[in-house]
């Protein structure tokens, strides 16, 4: 699968679901994020999601925006478990 087919493919699962994501900070530390897409009262415009080096993701955790970049990705996985609280 090419790279642009997996970051859309992420961003579809991204769009109902919450993920796990594991990443690579800037400053080298590795992060877990539980994120989605599918927020209340937003649209997703895929060209801004998909920016050329990062994904725009909702922490569900923090209850904010927040960002990764694409070649810092470690791994994702469903988050089966988790609720929304909206």
């Amino acid at each position: 699968m090419s790279e642009e087919k997996a970051r859309k493919k992420l961003v579809s699962i991204l769009e109902t679901s919450v993920v796990t994501l594991t990443f690579e900070k800037a400053n080298g530390d590795t992060r877990v994020m539980r994120a989605t897409l599918d927020v209340p009262e937003y649209t997703p415009d895929h060209d801004s999601i998909m920016e050329r080096n990062a994904c725009l993701v909702w922490d569900v955790e923090a209850d904010g925006w927040r960002s990764f970049r694409w070649d810092n990705l470690i791994s994702y996985s469903l988050n089966y478990e988790w609720k929304k609280s909206w």
